[in-house]
């Protein structure tokens, strides 16, 4: 009986004992352990692999990576190895979300059951359509105008289980990257027609940002060197291509291809949790608000009615009151007014903006211009407080004559000190 493969993306040794444990006593059972998306890829890219297990708990958004790349069309023979994510609880949030758009095969529960483990490991792949890992290790565009030397590196190629494919020209190669979109780009300087190698590498790195590129060179100077290392090349070969050196190079391409391409995943990827982390801050924020509001609405409600209410009761005698009594009580009418309409305001909070409160401070908007300008003016009840009259000047109180003898009348001598 065949062995199988299990494959366990996990930082966590203790899973990994545990998977073992449990597995003991399936016969032909291999227990293979990576820590990153890109060691898994190379591990399903150089062996049989019957089953993924991705542990979510500790690898985080390298399972995102993982999952999403087996699913990619690009790697047809990836697509049926069933992948399941191991998991102690019902992720939520961003990585929850990310988790699900990667359209993993299901899930396991920690803790792990044998039997359920051993019925996955010995069900069936999902058939796919194209090649196999075995047959199909990408796909190699020669850009080469000798017949014999590409006919030669394309036998070589195919039989270590590359796909290659051949342009002439560079105008040949332009179309050939658009529609084979290789893998890796084998590219000889000097071509013939208008384009030379450098262009094709140019518009190459342009079109496919992660593309391996070789270039093969019967000759060479360091400012050419430098010249291709600027244009983008990864490595570059001089004629006569040592069968060995060639299948080397390819393999180097096609691992530093897959940083570039796992790097760029990775940093869409970031961009995307970013902008759904600040949804889910703002989303929290308006919900506390919220809450919070709640409260503060029910505390000021009964005192704010109780308020309006005295206030009223003046409106219907206020010709009973002194001209500067009804300046003060508009005032307080007026900011009265104010405090319900905040309150208003509080229970239709749809925006988490702020505005300036003191220096380094702020406060949450609750106006709808966002200067509060729309908030009510001056109660007109009683006029507006800003016509109120200036407060009366305290009365003059002349200063103590402390030198006056005690029940002697006002202008008397003073009290001679020393008698």
């Amino acid at each position: 009986m065949a062995d199988k493969t299990l494959l366990l993306l996990t930082d966590r040794t203790s899973l990994e004992q545990e998977v073992r444990r449990l597995l003991a006593g399936q016969p032909g059972t291999v227990v293979r352990r990576v820590g990153t998306a890109l060691s898994a890829l190379e591990a399903l890219r150089g062996s049989a692999i019957e089953l993924v297990l991705v542990d979510a708990e500790s690898v985080g958004l390298e399972a995102v990576h993982l999952g999403r790349m087996m699913k990619s069309p690009d790697v047809p023979w990836l697509n049926g190895i069933p992948v399941l994510l191991v998991v102690e609880r019902q992720r939520s949030g961003l990585l929850g979300l990310c988790l699900t758009e990667a359209k993993f095969d299901g899930e396991l529960r920690l803790p792990l059951a044998a039997e359920e483990l051993a019925a996955r490991l010995a069900g069936p792949r999902r058939p796919v359509s194209g090649p196999t890992a075995a047959q199909f290790r990408g796909r190699v565009l020669l850009v080469e105008d000798d017949d014999d030397t590409a006919l030669t590196w394309s036998h070589v190629l195919a039989g270590a289980g590359f796909r290659p494919a051949r342009a002439v020209t560079g105008e040949e190669a332009f179309e050939k990257i658009r529609s084979e979109r290789p893998h890796v780009l084998v590219v000889d300087y000097r071509l013939p027609g208008g384009q030379d190698g450098l262009s094709v590498v140019r518009y190459g790195r342009e079109v496919l940002p992660a593309v391996g590129i070789i270039v093969v060179t019967g000759f060479g100077s360091e400012e050419l060197v430098v010249e291709m290392m600027r244009a983008g090349v990864d490595d570059y070969i001089r004629k006569p291509v040592d069968i060995q050196t060639l299948l080397a190079v390819c393999e180097g391409a096609m691992r530093r291809g897959m940083l570039r391409d796992l790097a760029s995943r990775l940093f869409h990827l970031e961009k995307e949790i970013l902008a759904a982390h600040e949804e889910v801050v703002r989303t929290e924020r308006l919900a506390a608000l919220g809450e919070l509001a709640l409260a503060v609405r029910h505390q000021m409600n009964n005192a704010l009615t109780a308020l309006q209410g005295n206030l009223e009761l003046l409106v219907r005698c206020r010709e009973e009151l002194a001209p500067r009594a009804q300046k003060l009580a508009g005032a307080a009418h007026a900011s009265c007014q104010r405090m319900i309409e905040a309150m208003k305001r509080l229970a239709d909070i749809r925006d988490d903006r702020t505005i300036e409160y003191l220096d380094g401070q702020k406060m949450t908007d609750l106006s709808l211009s966002g200067d509060g300008s729309d908030l009510p003016p001056a109660s007109p009840l009683f006029g507006s407080p800003a016509e109120a009259p200036p407060a009366a000047a305290p009365p003059q109180v002349p200063p103590l004559d402390t030198q006056r003898p005690t029940g002697a009348p006002p202008g008397a001598a003073p009290a001679d000190p020393h008698p």
